[in-house]
């Protein structure tokens, strides 16, 4: 019995250091739900990084992996080549991306052909910060593009080229 309660008191300390050595380790973050349950915790500041809400929100209708002919809208890449040439600065950009978002509109837009071919888009509802996120990452990020692209991109501006 004696020894049976050393064994046990034993293995209890040994358990005990074991874990302790893995908490000194490793930084333990509080979980989530007392992060959001914390009514100290102000939230109103944390926007989703510019990808986060591309992929949840833009990606539904300008995605990167649309066939060709069953697209609702062009690629980001193509948003990309549009807006932002040689001479384009980030703040610009930002700009221009901003004024069409919040306000789609032919007159707003610089990509009248993709306006022709699927129409103004929808009105769409991110605040400064959301937009400014997005904005960033299209501009500072290689996007992914569908296959079809390099091909597609190359041939609408051979048709537009003497049109201009």
């Amino acid at each position: 019995m004696k020894y049976s309660l050393l064994i046990i008191a034993s293995t209890l300390i040994a358990l005990n250091a074991c874990d302790n050595t893995q908490s000194n380790n490793q930084t333990k973050l509080p979980k989530t739900d007392t992060l959001l349950n914390n009514s100290k915790l102000d939230t109103s500041s944390i926007v989703p990084n510019g990808f986060t809400l591309l992929e949840n929100n833009c990606f539904v209708c300008h995605s990167p992996d649309a066939k060709l002919e069953v697209r609702l809208a062009p690629p980001m890449e193509a948003v990309k080549r549009h807006y932002i040439d040689k001479e384009t600065k980030e703040d610009e950009f930002t700009a221009d991306l901003i004024k069409f978002i919040n306000n789609p509109a032919e007159e707003n837009t610089k990509m009248p052909g993709a306006v022709k071919k699927f129409g103004v888009m929808p009105k769409m509802s991110f605040s400064e910060p959301e937009l400014k996120a997005i904005a960033n990452y299209i501009y500072n990020s290689e996007l992914e593009k569908p296959d079809w692209f390099d091909k597609h991109y190359q041939e609408e501006k051979a048709k537009y080229s003497g049109k201009k």
